[in-house]
């Protein structure tokens, strides 16, 4: 180091020290001195470790102080002794230091007490407060009142200050707003009152904020801006005008804000920023053993026109806790972007007698739930505790796109006795779920759930998923569900997407994605349905759409409207039952097209290592399946199938199916075209009886060892019937359509089609494409009819002789004029039909003309005509001849007239020269 650069850091470094000095000598003998400015000035003695502060300048119930500096160092107190009329006290800072308040602020009665220090305030870890009112700290640089006075902190003439017996009704904020800062202070105002910290920017490192069933506001505002203050009773409120400008609120290091208490308290925080970290809270609630049926919470209100970030185990919470009655108020959240991280929540809860609130997000831009690396759990929550009684809130967000990661969630849960929240989700854009935790326990997911009665004693609904977007996408293991697992019902996932929706994949842990309504094996209810609008609806690598019963309750519905549907690589849609409950439907309605293509090649290796089947009797293949279990007593549900083209193939297949003691539902398909190819299948399988087929399209092609078959199992049960109604029916490559039972008779199958081609029947399958109906036996064989048209092409055909006649040995030939004979003719009349000559075109001989209009009498007598025709018809009857009227037209008539036997009207004509003899 060279000696000027030894110089300068030395210079640097006493300049530092000195510095450090000087804040250290200022905070240690920081103190309250008033600044003579006032009327009647305000006093200040210190006995001990006490500030006795008097005098100051009434105006009514309203006491006004003005002070040079505001600090209370370490263990020390700042005692305001006013009379006990006082409503209000009034303290301004007029010097040019941050007010250090490290000890307790007193006052008298129950007098709110309002600071206003434009320089900063600090509170640091042994600040208290110990008033009877409210309690207003703000860096604005005056009051605003309702008369147009000012009392300020730079009074603009200290001979005339301006006081006023009214309430402030604003805070008007200068050229320099300094912060404010809460390091690990305890400040508390008394129950029912407000806390309200007005920056700057607002720091809570630590610290406490507390305001039993009152009000907290926080605010960061920026520089020349005007704040209306309104008062409710004891309470105050802070209105902000709606120029975007603001300042940052940051908690962390688990500062706490919370107006938990037997009723009452709301929140409010107002800012530019609001970053929340370090397991930091924003509580409000019915405090525990609290309460009753009449106590409420009310809400937290958070406004920011940036940002909300919620991270690393922090929480903004409302409840009713544990033995407390009353119901919780809602969360309101309002700001560009919403983001919780690592175990950050939004939650609102009910763990004692109660409802729980809602929770409304809106956000302009972006809503992120992410749990990264973290055990327990982030996203929003509104939950029904066990031993509860109440209903869950409603969940419901508004946002451009929403993004939930990494086994984060949107969770409407009763665990309890009460009806579970719904979730509703309206995102412009996207709406995303993806992913599961590191530890392959959660996945990410929305779920409206009802809980167990064995564990839980749950009693209750389950309520809907509503998503509305532009897009969504659910990947990666990620999942809707919609489930129950006590006494109630399933609630319904409605999907809602202007452009696609997107199920795609499994997660690490093996789970696959996509949307399921439950009803589960300790549940008694009915599932809900899953109803997806959309353009273009994917389902592929492995994802399911499903709605499926395992306790005592039917299976919920699948409804799907859509341009385009494809389920591909293992992609499955089904409803089933695995217990007494009726398996649900399945009805598509698919504007273009389906495609069903493939299988998962990773299913079996899931299915052995993470979770139990999904589909029972399917596998890995891609399609759409309405099915029972072998443990299932109920029945199988329909699947119908509206669309413009169905493409199946690869293995692919459309299956209505019983395993169980159930009916097997029917499968109905209306279809422009229906293509199965590379063993695709459309089947109809039952143990327990029905199972039928109705098929109708344009064109029916079957390729490659694809088949249509209803296969009966089991004693007694009779195979299904296929119904196939097409223009065109193909079928190649040992492509079968059977209807057969292994037990009992076959089924039926009828054909009506205008062509078949490739196959035909045959009373037992072959190498070759066949339609059959076999039965246990062949005199228990089922029928085969094939209804094509009755006319045979062939029948109109002559068949030519080989052996051609040599016209030109048929021609008479003329006699010579010296011969009598008589001369032939050949006449055609009517219009049209011959040219002239053979070299001249054809002409017709209609005259073109106008329309004329008929006079009214004759109208009206052609109407009248008319009208006696109608009234004088006689029974219609089948045409039974043909006769020429006067007018030389062909015309059909119901009697056959007379035939007349034809004679030639002239003798053979003799050439010999030999004079023939005519015949009379």
């Amino acid at each position: 180091m060279t000696g000027f650069e030894s110089s300068r850091l030395n210079q640097f470094l006493g300049i530092a020290i000195a510095i450090t000095h000087i804040f250290s000598a200022n905070y240690a003998l920081a103190q309250i001195t008033g600044d003579r400015t006032l009327p009647n000035n305000s006093n200040v003695t210190k006995e001990g470790n006490t500030f006795n502060i008097t005098g100051g300048s009434q105006a009514g119930s309203n006491l006004f102080h003005s002070f040079q500096e505001f600090s209370i160092p370490t263990g020390d107190t700042a005692f305001f002794n006013n009379a006990t009329d006082i409503q209000n006290i009034l303290t301004r800072v007029t010097g040019e230091s941050v007010s250090n308040i490290n000890g307790l602020i007193k006052a008298n009665g129950t007098a709110n007490l309002f600071l206003i220090n434009p320089n900063g305030i600090i509170f640091g870890e042994n600040a208290r407060l110990n008033i009877g009112g409210s309690f207003l700290a703000s860096t604005a640089s005056s009051f605003k009142f309702a008369d147009g006075t000012n009392f300020g902190a730079t009074p603009n003439n200290t001979n005339t200050p301006l006081l006023t017996v009214n309430l402030p009704i604003g805070l008007q904020y200068g050229s320099n707003t300094g912060n404010i800062q809460v390091q690990a202070s305890n400040l508390e105002v008394s129950p029912g009152k407000t806390l309200a910290l007005v920056g700057g920017n607002v720091q809570l490192n630590a610290g406490k904020l507390l305001a039993p069933g009152g009000r907290i506001e926080l605010a960061g505002v920026v520089e020349n801006n005007t704040i209306e203050l309104s008062s409710n009773g004891s309470q105050f409120g802070l209105n902000f005008p709606n120029d975007g400008q603001r300042k940052d609120v940051n908690l962390s290091n688990s500062a706490q804000v919370s107006v938990i208490a037997a009723g009452g308290g709301s929140i409010a925080i107002n800012a530019r920023n609001l970053n929340m970290s370090g397991a930091s809270t924003v509580q409000a609630g019915i405090e525990s053993g609290k309460g009753s049926v009449d106590s409420r919470a009310f809400d937290i209100d958070i406004n920011t026109t940036e940002a909300v970030n919620v991270d690393a185990g922090s929480v903004i919470s409302n409840t009713v806790q544990t033995k407390a009655v009353g119901n919780s108020g809602n969360i309101n959240i309002t700001t560009g972007s919403l983001t919780l991280t690592s175990n950050g929540q939004v939650r609102t809860t009910t763990s004692g007698q109660g409802n729980a609130g809602e929770i409304n997000i809106f956000a302009r831009d972006t809503v992120l739930f992410d749990r990264m690396r973290s055990d327990g759990s982030t996203g929003a929550y509104t939950t029904v505790e066990p031993r509860a009684v109440g209903d869950g809130g409603d969940i419901n967000i508004t946002t451009g796109s929403l993004f939930v990661k990494n086994a984060a969630a949107v969770l409407a849960r009763s665990q309890g006795q009460g009806d579970a929240g719904a979730i509703n989700i309206s995102a412009r854009d996207v709406v995303s779920f993806d992913g599961v935790s590191f530890n392959l326990a959660n996945i990410s997911g929305a779920a409206s759930s009802v809980g167990s009665t064995e564990v839980a004693n749950a009693i209750g609904n389950g309520s809907t998923i509503t998503i509305t977007t532009g897009s969504l996408f659910v990947t990666n293991g990620a999942r809707l569900i919609a489930n129950t697992f006590g006494l109630g019902n399933a609630g319904n996932i409605n999907i809602q997407a202007r452009d696609r929706v997107v199920f795609d994949g499994f997660g690490l842990n093996g789970y696959s994605s996509g949307a399921v309504t439950n009803v589960e094996s300790t549940g008694e209810g009915k599932g809900g349905s899953v109803n997806i609008t959309t353009r273009s609806l994917s389902i592929r690598n492995g994802a399911v759409l499903g709605a499926r019963t395992r306790g005592r309750g039917d299976g919920g519905n699948i409804i799907l409207n859509v341009e385009k549907l494809e389920a591909i690589n293992g992609g499955q849609v089904f409803t089933t039952s695995f217990s007494s409950g009726k398996a649900g439907n399945i009805t598509l309605n698919v504007t273009d097209s389906v495609t069903l293509a493939g299988t998962d090649p990773t299913y079996f290796a899931r299915r052995d290592r993470y979770t139990p089947v999904i589909v029972p009797n399917v596998g890995p293949t891609s399609g759409l399946f309405a099915n029972t279990s072998d443990t299932s007593t109920g029945q199988g549900g329909e699947l119908i199938i509206n669309t413009g083209k169905l493409n199946i193939r690869d293995q692919a297949q459309v299956t209505v199916s019983s395993a169980g003691s159930g009916v097997a539902g029917s499968l109905k398909i209306d279809a422009d075209s229906i293509r199965l190819l590379d063993q695709a299948k459309i089947s109809a399988d039952t143990k327990g009886g029905a199972g039928n087929i109705t098929l109708r399209s344009r064109d029916l092609i079957l390729g490659n060892n694809s088949s249509i078959t209803t296969n009966a199992t089991g004693s007694n049960i009779i195979g299904g019937n296929i119904n196939i109604d097409t223009d065109v029916l193909a079928a190649f490559a040992n492509s079968d359509i059977s209807a057969n039972s292994d037990q009992f008779f076959g089924g039926r199958v009828i054909i009506n089609t205008q062509g078949l081609f490739g196959t035909q029947f045959r009373q037992s399958p072959t190498p070759d494409s066949d339609i059959t109906a076999t039965g246990a036996s062949p005199e228990l064989s089922g029928t085969v009819q094939i209804n094509t048209p009755d006319v045979d092409p062939s029948q109109g055909l002559v068949e030519l002789h080989v052996n051609l006649v040599d016209a030109s040995q048929k021609i008479a030939t003329g006699c010579n004029g010296n011969q009598q004979q008589r001369r032939g003719s050949f006449i055609a009349t009517g219009r049209g039909g011959i040219s002239p000559s053979p070299t001249q075109p054809l002409m017709t001989d209609e005259v073109l003309t106008n329309w004329i209009l008929l006079s009214e009498p004759v109208q009206e007598q052609q109407q009248s005509q008319r009208t006696d025709s109608v009234n004088n018809l006689t029974q219609i009857v089948e045409a039974q001849g043909w006769e020429i009227n006067t007018d030389g037209e062909v015309v059909l008539v119901a009697t056959a007239p007379t035939a007349t036997p034809h004679s030639s009207l002239f003798s053979p004509i003799s050439c010999s020269g030999v004079s023939s003899t005519t015949v009379n």
